[in-house]
Order: C-alpha cells, then structure tokens, then sequence
C-alpha cells in the first residue's frame, strides 16, 4: 500500500548503496546473499503452502528490510531484524499459519 512508498524508495537506496560496494569485498556480499537466499527459500515455500496471511505478507516486508540490514546497514531499517527474527517469524508461521 501507499503506507510503504517510502520504504520501497529506502530499498532502492539500499540497492544502489550494495551496488556501490559489492566489489570491494564480492565475498562478503555472497555470503550474505546465501543467508538471504534460503530465508526466501523458506518463504516461498510457506507462500506456495499456506493460505495467505498478514503474517507471510509481514516477513515479505522483514526480508527486504534484511537486505537492507546486511548489504546497507548505513541506510537503516524500519523496526528491528536478524537473521534470527525472519526465522522466528517462518517458524512462528509454519506451525501457526
């Protein structure tokens, strides 16, 4: 919705930020791509799943405040993530709905 118009203009600064700076640790960056990676791995599968909730839609949001987390920590996040709490949230999902 609208109410996140500024946050998805957040993350194309945080894309261009990683953008930025991706060559000068290419490493670091895979790495933190692979932990990204299978998070979405795990929420796709719940997406194709389960019935859509508030909840699913929720962690969509918690990824790509992830992203920013790791790849633009310097552009700042909307609320508290981690690794952690995006798989406390899948877990919370998963066994709930």
């Amino acid at each position: 919705g609208a109410g996140r118009l500024l946050d998805v203009h957040r993350y194309l600064r945080a894309a261009l930020w990683r953008l930025e700076r991706v060559a000068e640790n290419p490493d670091r960056d895979r790495s933190r791509m692979e932990k990204v990676l299978v998070l979405e791995g795990r929420h796709d599968e719940l997406v194709e799943t389960l019935p859509p909730s508030d909840g699913l839609a929720a962690i969509g949001w918690q990824l790509q405040e992830l992203r920013v987390n790791l790849f633009a920590q310097g552009i700042g996040t909307r609320g508290s993530v981690s690794v952690k709490r995006v798989l406390s949230a899948l877990s919370e999902v998963a066994i709930h709905g």
